[in-house]
């Protein structure tokens, strides 16, 4: 079934709209993470059969863009055409940062829960998974990589694999100082005046989603790194 699964309704996250496309599986939830519905993308396999068990990639879209990109954009659906894996893509805010922020003006954004406490479970419960950390993966461009990248390390147990695009490794240091200010910048218009760090930054926040501060933490797993 692709319907929506009872464990996660009773964690607060509800599906609103599902259109059936195929491979191509489009559903819009209600959360109390999100005050605007978010939406995700979720790719299956060819001849996807639920007697099987599929390994996840998770794919984090940059900013300004949303769910749609890797379909719209970047022709997700031939570049896994034969390969037995299931895509999940979900919305990040146009300038999310994969974080839950300091402050918001327009009600919840906490990104991170919806993804990590809901998103997750809800995929595992509602498609023929692993539902294993082995058989998980995490990628993304730009700010979805910082993204993909913070999850794997906050997050230990839940992906064997990360892959980073073009995505900032490093919150604090020379260059990471202006990533910190970055973030917190863009992230005012989609927040409506609030940041994802708060000013003066929340240290013990900055600290605990800083991929170069939890080294240790990528130690067993699959790292690829790339900027372009």
């Amino acid at each position: 079934s692709v319907a929506g699964a009872a464990p996660a309704q009773a964690a607060g996250l509800s599906v609103v709209e599902h259109q059936d496309g195929g491979r191509m599986q489009f559903y819009r939830f209600s959360t109390p993470s999100i005050s605007s519905n978010p939406a995700v993308n979720v790719l299956l396999p060819d001849g996807y059969d639920t007697t099987r068990r599929y390994p996840v990639l998770y794919l984090l879209h940059g900013g300004g863009e949303d769910y749609s990109t890797f379909d719209t954009k970047y022709d997700i659906r031939n570049h896994t055409a034969g390969r037995d894996l299931i895509v999940v893509m979900p919305d990040g805010g146009l300038a999310g940062w994969y974080c839950n922020p300091v402050a918001s003006n327009v009600g919840p954004r906490n990104w991170e829960t919806f993804h990590i406490k809901e998103l997750l479970p809800w995929v595992d419960a509602t498609f023929s998974t692993t539902g294993q950390a082995s058989g998980r993966a995490v990628s993304g461009f730009s700010m979805g990589g910082f993204g993909a990248l913070k999850y794997t390390a906050k997050y230990y147990g839940h992906f064997a694999s990360v892959s980073c695009h073009s995505g900032p490794a490093d919150l604090r240091g020379t260059d990471g100082a202006a990533i910190t200010h970055w973030a917190n910048l863009t992230s005012m218009v989609e927040l409506g005046g609030g940041m994802v760090y708060g000013s003066p930054w929340d240290e013990a926040r900055v600290s605990a989603d800083n991929p170069m501060e939890h080294i240790e933490n990528y130690r067993g797993k699959r790292i690829f790194l790339v900027c372009g």
